[in-house]
This record gives structure tokens, C-alpha cells and sequence, in this order.
């Protein structure tokens, strides 16, 4: 395993991956959670970055440790609503098509990355989810899928499309959660990634965009077929400094 150190954005997308597991309903009140040493595979990062954030979810009153036994979702979660934040809105398909974008980008940046073993890392992860999926719960395929595109993102280095990524998270998570839900197309999604990470592997960042696209594609099926999500304008949250009283 890498040992990346405490890195604040792997702690981010792993608090906002099990945050909106948890809040769309794929980790429910008094699921167990992985393990240290699973989550460390799932997200290819070191223990103290997952222990991290499980140290932040816990502060929310979203998980508990039980001494023994692991980490669990409290029996009630409870979610803030968004304060001292400003809005924006957008479509459906204005926040899709911006992540593509980013995707893009980070498929390009990573041609340029020497270090590549944690794409081999996530390669791994990528055949056993393939090998394995009938055996895959819900959880398993949305920590997957949630967190799939945005380390992929991170992995390009650069901190400002990592944080947009971030803020789109909320309603990444719901499109995530639509497309696991369809057992059969998700099967297929999965291939896709095969393909794609062989692709940044081999530095043929055309083709792994072209990958890219084709999963995408698979993606935008699912929203459509939900009008309602389809056409829904959403709100992205930017944080703002508190004024002063």
C-alpha cells in the first residue's frame, strides 16, 4: 500500500463518499462499516488518512466505533442543513458534463505522472469488484462508484479541479447510486474501467478518454430515464467567510 501521508483531500473524498453512502441510503443506520484495512484498499490510501476520516464522521454523529467489533452507522444520522453557504444552480446535465470535462483533464495530466501505482492499485480493486460481483452488496458498489472518477481527479495533482469535483459530490453521489441500482449495466461499467485504467497505464490518455465516454454514456441513460432527476436544476454550494456581528 502507498503510504501517502496525511492527505486532506483523500480525507475529503473519503468523508464525502461515506457521507453520501449513508445519507442516500446504500450504508444504512447500524450497517457496519469496512474495515481500516479494506477502506485502505478501497480508496488506496494509508491508515492514518482513513482513520482520519473516520475521526471526522465520527465528530458529525454519523459513525461510532465499538471497541472489538468496528465501526458503525448511528441509528439516526442526522444531517445539517446547509448554512453559511451561497448557491448557485444548475442542471442535471450542466454538472454532468462539467465532470467529464474534469475527467478528461485528469486523463491527460496523468500521462505525464511517473508514479503511477496507485492506478495499478485501483486496477487491482477493479478486477476483484469484476471477479467477485455477484457477490457485491450495494455498499460495496457505491463506495466504489463514488469515489471511482473523483480519485481520478486527484491523481492529476492539481488541487482546483480536485475541489470542484468535491462540490459536486452531492449530486455525483445520487447519479452513482441510480446507475449501481441496475445490476446488469453496472456489470458493464465495470469493464469499462478496466478498460479505461489499462489505457492511463499504457499513457494513451485519447483512449482512455474514449472509455470514458462510452461509461458516461451508460450514466446518462439512467438519468434520463428519471425525467424528474433529469430536469432538476440543483444547488452547488459555495463556502463563504461568516460575517461579523
Amino acid at each position: 500500500m502507498k503510504q501517502m501521508g496525511l492527505d486532506l483531500t483523500a480525507v475529503d473524498i473519503i468523508v464525502g463518499t461515506l457521507r453520501q453512502s449513508i445519507e442516500q441510503g446504500a450504508i444504512k443506520p447500524g450497517d457496519k462499516l469496512p474495515t481500516l484495512q479494506q477502506m485502505e484498499t478501497i480508496y488506496c490510501v494509508s491508515r492514518i488518512v482513513v482513520r482520519e476520516a473516520i475521526k471526522v464522521l465520527e465528530g458529525e454523529g454519523l459513525v461510532y466505533s465499538r471497541q472489538g467489533s468496528g465501526i458503525y452507522v448511528t441509528a439516526e444520522p442526522f444531517f445539517t442543513k446547509e448554512q453559511k453557504f451561497e448557491s448557485a444552480k444548475y442542471s442535471t446535465r450542466e454538472i454532468f458534463e462539467l465532470f467529464e470535462a474534469i475527467c478528461h483533464y485528469a486523463c491527460f495530466s496523468l500521462k505525464g505522472k511517473k508514479d503511477l501505482s496507485e492506478l495499478e492499485e485501483l486496477q487491482s480493486l477493479n478486477a476483484d469488484m469484476y471477479e467477485n460481483y455477484a457477490k457485491l452488496s450495494l455498499q460495496d458498489k457505491f463506495m466504489y462508484e463514488s469515489s471511482f472518477g473523483i480519485r481520478l481527479v486527484r491523481l492529476s495533482g492539481n488541487a482546483l479541479v480536485a475541489d470542484l469535483s468535491m462540490m459536486l459530490l452531492k449530486v455525483l453521489t445520487t447519479m452513482d447510486y441510480m446507475l449501481i441500482v441496475d445490476s446488469g449495466l453496472y456489470k458493464e461499467v465495470l469493464e469499462y474501467d478496466r478498460y479505461l485504467i489499462e489505457a492511463l497505464l499504457e499513457r494513451d490518455s485519447y483512449r482512455a478518454c474514449f472509455w470514458g465516454r462510452e461509461r458516461n454514456k451508460r450514466s446518462l441513460e439512467v438519468i434520463k430515464r428519471d425525467v424528474r432527476y433529469n430536469d432538476k436544476v440543483h444547488k452547488i454550494f459555495h463556502s463563504v467567510t461568516p460575517k461579523e456581528t
